[in-house]
Formats: C-alpha cells, structure tokens, sequence
C-alpha cells in the first residue's frame, strides 16, 4: 500500500487532497514555498485585485442588471461576486463616508431640534445634563450617525419581510437575498448620483426625491422579472407598491432613529 505523503493530506483536517483546495474543508494545500517573500508578495497582489476585480464586477451587475446577482447566488453561482451581505457593509461604509451629512437615514439636528415636538425634549436635556445647544447638537449629531450606520441592517430582514407579503409563497430566502442586493444597490446609487450632480450644479430637494423614486423604480422593475418572473401589469403594479413601501420604511426609519439618539442621550 502506497505511504501517503504529509503534502497529499490537508493540513487541516487531514483529508486526501486531491487538488490545490481541499474538498472538505476548503483549506488551501500547504507547501514551504509559501514562506518565501516572492510568494507572499504574490499572494498580496493576487488577493488585492481579486477583490477589486469582485468589487467592481459585483457594482457593474447591480447597475446594469438588476437582479441578475440573486439570481446567481440562488443558483449557486457565487465565486465571481461578493457576497451579498459582504457587499451590503462594504457600501454602507462608503455610503457614509461620502455622504456624512445625509439625512435620508436620520435627521441632523439642524433640522430635527426646531420641531416643536423634539424643542421641549431638547430643553429639558439641556436643563438636566448642563450642556449648550451646541454640545448637545454635536453628541446627537454623532449618535444618530452612528446609530443609522449600525442599525440600517435591520432594513434587509423588513424588506424580506415586504416582499413576502407581496410574493408569497416564495422561499423567505430568497426575500433576504433579493432585499440585501436592492439595499445594496440603493446605498451605492445615492452617493454616486450625488458624486455625478452636486458639483455640477445646484439640484432642488424634490428633484433629489423624485431621483431616488426612480432609482428605486429602476431597480424593482428590472429585478422583479429576473429573480421572480414577475411579469406584465403585475410587474409595474409591483415596482410601484415595493417602491411605496420601501420609502415609508425608510422614513420610519429614519425617525426612530433620531427619536432614539435623542433618547438614549438622556
């Protein structure tokens, strides 16, 4: 009987390898010339521009086919993009480092301090903490910030959930996966539209709004035929009540977020 060779065993679960990976456990084979500068040198490179190469794959199907990423991934065919919640945090960081003072998720103190309902809270924080308006405007500015950037996960599982009510008897997975893509898309298609026309030119808030509308829309209506066969005026029907839905969801959002920054500030 043939001796089998430390190399030919997966170094960690001892399984026969029988290629560069193994089939059990997807640890990589294992030989000394990985210690070598040159090979770690090209293991950095390789694995750098793999995920660039992942990233921007991954960005050029969200914008160009729209549900085409669900697709693969319920299929099984999932190596050549990010994953989908991966992708989801990755853009939410960027979304809010180019985008700092954005209000779509909650509301900057500027604006949410002067509503005559927050004013009372807002004075009788002061009043008990001994801060400025200017202290607490920067401690809440801070919070909401940070709350809305950790928290904007829960939008994936309420979306799913939407799409369940609408779609329903379809995998509740598949909702999860659907709604993490159009989350994903939505958070790099807003600083990217910002990138594109604030430079250029001063844009009025509605034409701001009636851009994310159709953002959305253009998302829903090529998605919705790919992933669910949704099809016809069930199709336009569809993209405009997801559409609705999503913009409701993101105002209540948005308020118990700053409701809440407000609060625990107490």
């Amino acid at each position: 009987m043939a001796t089998i060779q430390q190399e030919d065993q997966c170094a960690s679960c001892q399984a026969i390898l029988a290629g560069s990976y193994c089939h059990q456990c997807g640890e990589r084979r294992h030989s000394a010339d990985e210690l070598t500068v040159k090979a770690l040198f090209q293991q950095f490179v390789a694995s750098v521009f793999n995920v660039d190469n992942k990233f921007l794959r991954t960005i050029r199907s969200l914008f160009s086919r729209p549900g085409q990423l669900t697709v693969e991934y319920v299929e099984g065919r999932r190596m050549r993009y990010m994953r989908p919640f991966q992708m989801f945090v990755l853009v939410n960081v960027i979304f809010f480092l180019v985008l700092t003072d954005a209000d779509l998720f909650r509301a900057p103190a500027k604006w949410y301090f002067p509503n005559p309902v927050v004013q009372s809270r807002v004075d009788d924080l002061i009043a008990k903490s001994g801060w400025t308006m200017e202290e607490l405007t920067i401690r809440y500015d801070q919070a909401s910030s940070d709350w809305a950037k950790g928290l904007i996960v829960l939008m994936i599982p309420v979306v799913g959930l939407v799409l369940g009510l609408f779609l329903w008897g379809r995998p509740a997975g598949l909702h999860i996966v659907y709604a993490t893509h159009f989350l994903t898309f939505f958070l790099a298609y807003l600083p990217l539209m910002a990138l594109i026309l604030i430079p250029f030119l001063p844009v009025h808030r509605f034409v701001l709004q009636g851009l994310i509308l159709l953002g959305m829309g253009y998302y829903h209506a090529n998605a919705l035929p790919r992933v669910y066969g949704v099809r016809g005026w069930w199709r336009v029907v569809l993209t405009v009540l997801l559409t609705v839905s999503v913009i409701v969801l993101m105002i209540g959002y948005r308020t118990a977020i700053s409701a809440f920054s407000l609060w625990q500030l107490a």
